[in-house]
């Protein structure tokens, strides 16, 4: 399992690649959960539901904060990223359309509807996914070729870092294990111990806490929270997440 297709690759070339897949699947994932809820929103469970939206477009934030920051200008030395910079543009100003709702709509519930949050979330859904499916194209193992090995693993090992900084493993480690694809959540993230892995984040971290998305009294009643029980389950036969 562990040099399947799905596991961090052992090739420096490859692994900023994967990472991205990894982030930007969890990031449509996510977004086609909310999309898909607004058609019939959990009215008696709101606050957990808006919480769940606000780490989404949390987590969007901080990505290509990171990106920003830190990514882009260490690959700007070689390669030209200001096409993805300008993408951001725009999908920073739909999520924080988005975030200014979801606030409102945390602090009174009467402001909540749902035509409107899926008019603004549609507004920007084009030049994101575009955005995510270009990036991934954009960090691939022949275009890198212009780094060495050892300045690549570098600028892995800082981004692994700083994105560790900036997640949260009481709320968007939860949302990155019900959001990813089950492919990679034995690998995911490289170097989690495997006891947080199969054991902490399903049976303690993601029920409980899961970043205010859940509550023990409803896991089972609105599908956007069984994502985080049922895809963080732990196969006891193989100890494999799925």
């Amino acid at each position: 399992m562990a040099d399947n297709e799905y596991a961090f690759p052992k090739d420096v070339y490859k692994q900023l690649q994967w990472t991205m897949i990894v982030a930007h699947e969890m990031v449509k994932s996510g977004y086609n959960s909310v999309l898909g809820h607004l058609e019939n929103p959990p009215m008696n469970d709101l606050s957990n539901f808006l919480s769940y939206c606000s780490v989404w477009a949390d987590i969007v934030e901080k990505h290509h904060g990171v990106e920003e920051q830190f990514l882009f200008p260490a690959l700007g030395k070689k390669l030209d990223f200001s096409h993805e910079l300008e993408q951001h543009k725009p999908i920073h100003e739909g999520i924080h359309k988005v975030i200014a709702f979801l606030k409102a709509a945390k602090a009174d519930h009467s402001k909540f509807d749902a035509t409107v949050l899926r008019e603004l979330m549609a507004a920007f859904k084009d030049v994101l996914f575009t955005h995510l499916d270009e990036e991934i194209q954009d960090l691939s193992p022949e275009r890198l070729q212009v780094f060495t090995a050892e300045e690549l693993k570098e600028i892995s090992d800082t981004l692994d870092n700083v994105a560790r900084k900036e997640g949260g493993l009481l709320d968007i480690m939860p949302f990155a294990f019900g959001n990813m694809p089950v492919e990679y959540k034995p690998h995911f993230p490289p170097g989690l111990p495997g006891f947080i892995r199969n054991f902490l984040l399903p049976y303690i971290i993601v029920p409980i806490h899961g970043g205010s998305l859940i509550t023990q009294k409803n896991l089972q009643s609105h599908s956007f929270a069984q994502t985080f029980v049922i895809n963080t389950r732990v196969d006891r036969g193989t100890n494999n997440v799925h």
